[in-house]
């Protein structure tokens, strides 16, 4: 792979987003496609920890409008109907069981 700019410093004369696009616009699908992949666990990870007082802790909630967690219960439930759910009791005892 030939790059057109060095990769050992950023360039002056473009910010950031210009000088990043530079470098990955020679990169081969395979190279991008990673890129992206790397770019997608930086978002999540950015909406998923909070960073308070150096302690990492995982947010599992996102707000939601009531839209949004209307729409998840209805699905929910139609899982339920479906018979796409298990008991919490049952898979405790199937773990506790596979555990002895």
């Amino acid at each position: 792979m030939a790059v057109n700019v060095s990769v050992d410093c950023a360039r002056n004369d473009l910010s950031q987003l210009e000088y990043t696009y530079d470098l990955i616009s020679s990169l081969s699908d395979d190279e991008l496609e990673a890129v992206q992949k790397i770019a997608i666990a930086f978002l999540n990870k950015n909406r998923e920890l909070d960073i308070n007082n150096n302690n990492q802790s995982l947010k599992p909630f996102m707000p939601q409008t009531e839209e949004q967690l209307l729409e998840r219960i209805d699905r929910s439930l139609a899982q339920a109907d479906a018979g796409m759910c298990i008991d919490a009791d049952e898979v405790i005892d199937e773990l506790l069981a596979e555990c002895d």
